[in-house]
């Protein structure tokens, strides 16, 4: 399960794997295969949210569907 909504979100905003890898402390690698994969933590989660897409509730970002 790709994190679709995540994506889009980081597009819209230009917001880059290496952006949110500097911020996490997850590396540019780990972090696109958890994004492609669907494997984030709560607290990764949780982090990328509030740092980067604080417009957006965590479970739009983070879930493949966004009610």
């Amino acid at each position: 399960m790709s994190y679709f909504h995540l994506k889009a979100a980081m597009a819209g905003k230009n917001i880059s794997i290496k952006d949110i890898s500097e911020s996490t402390g997850i590396s540019q690698k780990n972090l696109a295969s958890k994004i492609d994969s669907g494997r984030f933590s709560i607290e990764e989660a949780e982090q990328i949210q509030k740092t980067f897409f604080q417009d957006m509730k965590i479970e739009c970002l983070f879930q493949s569907e966004c009610l």
